[in-house]
């Protein structure tokens, strides 16, 4: 059994000596005071690792001293005391009668030996973590026949049967893309009327520089379009904007009527807006100050808010404080005030306090009062903004127009019409060019496709080279069943020597431990545990929490007795998930393996307080709670 574990600057621990008794240890204490470091902490004492956690995660980072974990335990009447350290530089020593070891291998062997076990069995069985328990209670079918074969060792010869599964998949993809590539070589033939392949390469060659001219010269008469386009465009652009602008104004005026009534004009008159222009200058310039005005006041209401929210969190800080210290049995306890920045009692903070609680819907009231007049200057300010962003728009277009000569359009009108004249010929060309251009493509690609079939004629004899990479492939797919077979013969051999005999082991002592009860357990042979009641059946799926983290427990129990000489078992809380009747059917069936000699003693956390300390004065429960650890400042 284990006697006593210390702990030194080991995660959240500093000091910490632990003494376990026989029978069921239970470690309690709040979430977050390191229970499950203690559990991690024998595992990593015994074989010096704790599953895939690097050691960085075990330093205790507020302290500069190296990290220590000592573990004395007694095995075969012998005790033993091993002590590992780091910091940069790893040691570890066991002692014990007629024995000294100082490397990790040699103390991992001796372990392995005194327990009958090795390093998966130690990692996996011994020590259940609080994950694990959780993810059992969730567990189909398929997952909980892989589950047992992972405990008992079969999963490592189902991941090499996975791994043989991929290399097939390989070379069944290789197989099949040879026998593809070898159907396109083959399907090629050279045939009689190809022609010579020099002519052939001659004639594409002509093709290509002719096809090159025709490119050039429609490209040459795509740019001089180009060119008259853009001299239209700008031709045009005074035109344009002269219709744009007045097009822009009736179009403002239509979806913002009442803007214009407020700038003093109630019809479309472009030629009193052009002579006005100064009067809308004014009024947009009105309205900007109105923004800046309330966009000010908006910037006040803001940071009134933000000031009222910080008191609000303040006091909402000092409530939550309050209602921890009104459930905390300490009477003595101190607290940090966030507000008085220093440490208080418990009934001095709660008392100097009162008036910050009561203060808490008065600064939500004002907080939702400055909010909702915030958001009524907004709208108030987008309306302005619009305002602006109309008569803005509105300058622009008059400007515009102010500055537009009726002659000159006239001749823009003229010239714009010979440019077009211009483009319309130039766009049949260019239509000429491209369907002699598409011509002369086509022509090449029946010339290239000519040369491709010729070429693909005298690669024929390249499928030879792809038919023997195809008789490969076949042979590694082949060797691949072989050994799939094999394994499912192994893993078949292995479930029937193990699984069957573990299964009969769980159904006598289930009917043990509960034989009053109405549930029996049952198992099929596809290793499935389901329970009978009365004539029905109820899948595992179907029972309660209590009854699968019992089946858990006694699995793990039950192969530690059949395969190892190990005498204990760590769980991490087997409690959680469980309701208030299941957690006590655990505790009770925790105390009954140890009556009944199953085990000689089990390790396990829980923050289940009150209800554990309802067996103090068991003979069999020995109660461990773990000393306050300061992690967070109220």
């Amino acid at each position: 059994m284990i006697n006593k574990i210390t702990l030194k600057n080991w995660k959240c621990h500093f000091n910490l000596p632990l003494t376990f008794k026989e029978g069921v240890n239970f470690i309690i204490g709040f979430n977050g005071i390191g229970k499950t470091a203690v559990l991690e902490a024998i595992i990593f004492g015994l074989i010096g690792r704790v599953r895939t956690k690097d050691k960085k995660e075990f330093i205790n980072i507020d302290s500069p001293e190296g990290t220590k974990v000592i573990l004395n335990f007694k095995q075969n009447n012998n005790q033993y005391q091993i002590t590992r350290e780091f910091n940069g530089v790893s040691k570890s020593k066991l002692v014990g009668k007629d024995i000294e070891l100082t490397t990790e291998d040699s103390i991992l062997e001796f372990i392995e030996k005194i327990f009958n076990s090795d390093k998966v069995f130690l990692e996996n069985i011994l020590y259940s973590s609080e994950g694990e328990t959780y993810k059992f209670l969730k567990l189909n079918q398929n997952q909980l026949l892989n589950y047992l074969e992972q405990l008992i060792g079969i999963g490592k010869i189902n991941d090499f049967k996975n791994l043989i599964k991929d290399l097939k998949k390989i070379f069944n993809n290789k197989r099949d893309d040879n026998r593809k590539l070898i159907e396109t070589l083959k399907k090629f033939e050279l045939k009689e009327d190809i022609g010579d392949k020099f002519e052939l390469e001659k004639k594409r060659e002509v093709l290509k520089q002719r096809l090159d001219s025709i490119r050039n010269e429609k490209n040459r008469m795509e740019h001089e379009l180009s060119d008259f386009r853009k001299t239209k465009d700008i031709d045009f652009s005074e035109n344009y904007d002269y219709n744009k602008a007045s097009s822009k104004i009736k179009e403002l005026y239509e979806q913002t009527t009442e803007l214009f009534s407020e700038i003093g004009f109630k019809q479309l008159n472009l030629q009193q807006l052009i002579n006005n222009i100064n009067q809308i200058c004014n009024k947009n310039k009105g309205f900007i100050d109105e923004i800046e005005l309330i966009e000010s006041n908006i910037q006040q209401l803001k940071e009134q808010k933000m000031q009222n929210n910080i008191k609000l969190a303040e006091r909402n800080e000092i409530k939550e404080i309050i209602n921890k210290l009104e459930i905390n049995f300490q009477v003595d306890i101190k607290v940090f005030c966030p507000l008085c920045k220093k440490s208080l009692r418990k009934d001095e903070f709660i008392k100097i306090h009162e008036d910050n609680v009561n203060e808490i819907s008065k600064l939500e009231e004002e907080i939702q009062n400055n909010q909702e007049t915030i958001q009524k200057k907004e709208t108030n300010l987008r309306s302005l903004k619009n305002k602006v962003k109309s008569l803005e728009e509105v300058l622009n277009s008059l400007e515009i127009l102010s500055n537009i000569d009726e002659n000159r359009l006239k001749r823009i009108r003229n010239s714009i019409k010979e440019i077009d004249k211009k483009i319309e010929l130039g766009e049949q060309r260019v239509m000429v060019l491209r369907k002699e251009q598409d011509e002369k493509e086509q022509k090449l690609l029946d010339v290239e496709q000519s040369l491709r079939e010729y070429k693909a004629a005298e690669k024929v004899k390249d499928a030879l080279k792809y038919e023997k990479k195809y008789k490969e492939s076949i042979k590694g797919s082949l060797i691949c069943d072989i050994t799939i077979n094999a394994l499912d013969e192994v893993l078949e051999n292995q479930r029937n020597i193990n699984l069957n005999n573990l299964i009969i082991d769980i159904q006598e002592i289930w009917e043990a431990f509960f034989p009053y009860e109405e549930r029996i357990l049952s198992i099929d042979n596809k290793y499935y545990p389901y329970f009978k009641k009365s004539s029905s059946e109820i899948p595992f799926t179907n029972v309660s929490a209590g009854e699968k983290m019992i089946l858990m427990i006694l699995i793990k129990t039950l192969l530690l007795r059949k395969y190892t000489k190990i005498p204990f078992l760590i769980l991490d809380e087997p409690l959680e998930h469980l309701n208030l009747e299941n957690r006590i059917n655990i505790i009770n069936y925790l105390i009954d393996i140890h009556k009944k000699g199953l085990i000689s003693q089990l390790i396990i956390t829980t923050f289940e307080e009150s209800l554990t300390r309802q067996y103090v004065t068991s003979e069999d429960i020995n109660i461990i709670s773990l000393p306050s650890i300061k992690k967070y400042k109220l």
